[in-house]
């Protein structure tokens, strides 16, 4: 009874640990971007806003393979419900049609005064080199960068 209890009592600790561990890894912070859309004349622009820390680089988004990378269309100001959309991704060394992400929507829909999200998680196995992506604003491409860190 005691060595069965003891196996019981191990395995129980092992999924716990498992369990903790999940976790944790599902609790670690997006690599965030924030779009912020407003008009420009007469149509919706936007601006992004990603995460490296260089002034210069303001667009380049910095993530890790296995990361998630969220992108949070802020407050929109424009006339109307915009669709934001990240596509057409591209690795950046030789225009290869390449996405580093796993399935998912990478669009959302702001209605004026809102906010919405894009969350796409990286491949394990993306490549660890800088994209190029296309931001699709009410009809308006831009491309900024996305770079997978080692």
């Amino acid at each position: 009874m005691r060595m069965r209890m003891g196996m019981a009592a191990a395995a129980t600790a092992a999924l716990l640990a498992a369990g903790l561990w999940t976790g944790v890894r599902a609790q670690s912070p997006p690599m965030a971007a924030s779009i912020v859309l407003s008009m420009s004349g007469a149509s919706c622009g936007k601006t992004l806003i990603g995460n490296d820390p260089n002034p210069a680089n303001k667009e380049v988004i910095h993530a890790k393979r296995g990361n998630v990378v969220q992108w949070t269309v802020s407050n929109n100001n424009c006339a109307g419900t915009v669709v934001v959309r990240v596509d057409q991704f591209l690795r950046k060394s030789d225009g290869t049609p390449l996405s580093p992400f796993a399935v998912g929507n990478g669009q959302c829909s702001a209605a004026p005064g809102k906010t919405c999200v894009i969350t796409l998680a990286v491949r394990q196995n993306a490549d660890q080199v800088a994209y190029s992506y296309a931001t699709f604003v009410a009809g308006v491409k831009v491309d900024p960068d996305l770079i997978i860190d080692p």
